[in-house]
């Protein structure tokens, strides 16, 4: 790489997009540096390198390279939003406020974009991501977050003593809907909103919720029930560096309020943490295997129609077992129309009815059924079963078998 010339800076900086793009950000960078040595105006090399500075951890490398970037550029909101997300992770708010009070859009598209940005300033100000790495410190140190042996015999325990057991994983998805109190909806709305618009439309296909009050109340709900849960997955170290990576207002703010929730959370002192991803993990290990041979009767709740018999083949006795509408990665359509089916709310009040209208006691759920889906790990709690958070380790499953 250090012998390298540059000949055209648009092939380069393709390259360097390439490179980026396959984790190669040290590489990508010596790219750059070449770009700019030969072109020191060259806005997109000095774009990129703070990008590539970002996702490798540097916000003190990608801040600088940000500025010049927009220094060439002024009106480019591109380069304005990173510089001003970078320095507002950083921990340098004041700097960043100072960015948004020299800009006047009125496009009303970037007014509000930048709405939503101005609020992540705030947003950082008064969480900074350092609180939700402080607290799963805390989580570990306490021996409150478990790896997968540890999650292994936790749940294997309950089983074996029969007791009502549920894991449920938050992600940013249920980050992005949390909910605190008035003051903090109304202090972050324009981020709120495009956050949770976002989710509506992954996990629908349509945002045609976000002013439903019903779903709110929903949502409210299971907020309020993931207090009751045994095991809970949270975002992890590694997935909190992801987000700081990719600057992402989304990815950040929505695990930040995951930790907030959390440590205001009542509930049992027997409550347990785990990576939120911790449910594909454990497909290399025995865990599922050991789950299956408990021999106790399974139900499943998917959007994978044969994953049932899949679990039958393997002689598994799964006497229940429901398929609801699935995510943007399994969405189905409704007969004679364009519009995609929504779990919510039809197939949420069918099913949850169903599961709470019998005891689910000695029985094992595998709950692969997105936001919605935790309310039923909810009911098979308290209709004292087993409820395991499948999430998309059924799509796998489905795509290549049982482990």
């Amino acid at each position: 790489m250090r012998a390298i010339e540059i000949d055209g800076e648009i092939p380069a900086l393709d390259i360097s997009i390439y490179l980026r793009d396959g984790g190669r950000h040290r590489e990508a960078l010596t790219i750059l540096e070449r770009i700019r040595a030969k072109n020191p105006l060259n806005d997109i090399a000095y774009y990129q390198a703070a990008l590539n500075s970002a996702m490798m951890g540097n916000l003190a490398g990608a801040i600088p390279f940000g500025r010049r970037a927009l220094q060439i550029q002024p009106s480019n909101i591109e380069y304005r939003s990173l510089l001003v997300r970078a320095l507002s992770i950083a921990g340098q708010t004041g700097a960043a406020r100072r960015l948004m009070l020299t800009s006047h859009e009125t496009n009303p598209d970037h007014r509000r974009f930048f709405a939503r940005i101005s609020q992540f300033i705030d947003y950082c100000e008064a969480h900074p991501l350092q609180g939700a790495r402080d607290t799963l410190d805390r989580l570990v140190e306490d021996g409150l977050f478990l790896e997968a042996d540890a999650v292994r015999h936790h749940v294997l325990e309950a089983v074996t003593q029969g007791r009502p057991f549920s894991f449920a994983r938050l992600g940013d998805g249920e980050g992005a809907w949390l909910s605190f109190n008035d003051y903090d909806e109304g202090r972050y709305d324009a981020l709120y909103r495009a956050h949770r618009i976002e989710f509506l439309r992954d996990w629908f296909g349509t945002d045609r919720l976000i002013d439903a009050e019903g779903f709110f109340r929903f949502s409210i709900g299971l907020q309020t029930g993931f207090a009751g849960h045994d095991l809970i997955g949270i975002p992890p170290a590694v997935r909190l560096d992801q987000e700081q990576g990719f600057l992402s207002t989304r990815g950040i703010a929505s695990s930040v309020n995951v930790f907030r929730y959390i440590e205001a959370m009542p509930g049992p002192a027997s409550k347990r943490f785990t990576s939120n991803s911790m449910n594909l993990t454990l497909n290399d290990t025995p865990f599922y295997r050991d789950l299956i041979a408990t021999g106790r009767p399974f139900g499943i709740i998917t959007s994978q129609p044969g994953l049932a018999d899949l679990l039958r083949a393997r002689g598994v006795t799964v006497d229940h077992a429901y398929v609801v509408p699935g995510d943007s990665r399994n969405f189905s359509r409704g007969e004679g129309s364009d519009e995609p089916v929504c779990q919510y709310p039809d197939f949420l009040e069918q099913v949850d009815a169903q599961l709470g209208a019998e005891s689910q006691a000695g029985r094992i759920w595998l709950v692969a059924a997105g936001y919605v889906g935790k309310r039923y790990i909810q009911t098979i709690r308290d209709r004292r079963g087993v409820a395991i958070d499948l999430g998309s380790l059924a799509d796998h499953w489905a795509r290549n078998g049982l482990p």
